[in-house]
C-alpha cells in the first residue's frame, strides 16, 4: 500500500490547529502557577469532571494503574485477595 488510501484514525493536526491557543494558554497558566501537580487547576478539573459524570466528587490520579487500583479496592469484598487483568490494562 502506498499510503494514499489510508484513512487517518485521528486527525491530531486538525484538532491542534483548532485548539492551539487554548492549549498554549493552559500550559502557560500551569507553568506560571508553579504547581504542576495538585493545585487549583486539578481541583477545578475534579469538580468539573464530577459534575459532568453526575456524581458528588472525583479524584484525579497520576496514571491508569493508580486509577485501576483505587477502583478495584473500592469494589473488592472484605477478604478479597486477587484480581486478574491483562498486563497492559493500566496504560
Amino acid at each position: 500500500m502506498n499510503g494514499q488510501n489510508i484513512v487517518p484514525f485521528y486527525d491530531f493536526g486538525r484538532r491542534l490547529s483548532l485548539e492551539r491557543g487554548l492549549i498554549h494558554e493552559s500550559v502557560e497558566a500551569a507553568l506560571d502557577s508553579g504547581s504542576l501537580i495538585l493545585g487549583a487547576s486539578v481541583e477545578a478539573f475534579e469538580e468539573e469532571f464530577a459534575e459532568f459524570c453526575g456524581v458528588s466528587g472525583a479524584v484525579a490520579v497520576g496514571n491508569g494503574t493508580d486509577a485501576l487500583e483505587l477502583a478495584i479496592r473500592s469494589v473488592m469484598t472484605a477478604g478479597g485477595s486477587a484480581v486478574v487483568t491483562v498486563a497492559n490494562s493500566g496504560g
